[in-house]
């Protein structure tokens, strides 16, 4: 909900969490990332991430691939409610 920034862009290919994960994983941690958007979303189950915060902008193709690869998902709701609310308000004004 930052101003100006775009809630869908990746900012890490699976490549680059891929360390993070294996590093996490090599301590028997888990790891979660926030990704709101499709191509986050995959670039974090492709990495190995066991689970995704928000996932917003989740597709059929996020949710098949985070079921073959066990990808719990945490959805905020709430973010979604306030964002249509605001939303709402500024259309009304």
């Amino acid at each position: 909900m930052t101003p100006r920034v775009n809630p869908e862009d990746a900012n890490y290919t699976d490549e680059e969490l891929r360390t993070g994960v294996n590093e996490r994983h090599r301590l028997n941690r888990t790891r979660a990332i926030h990704a709101q958007g499709t191509v986050g979303i995959l670039n974090a189950v492709r990495a190995g991430m066991d689970s995704i915060e928000h996932g917003i902008f989740m597709t059929q193709e996020c949710l098949e691939a985070m079921l073959e690869k066990r990808t719990y998902l945490m959805p905020t709701l709430a973010a979604v409610n306030n964002i249509f609310s605001i939303e709402t308000m500024v259309f009304r004004l």
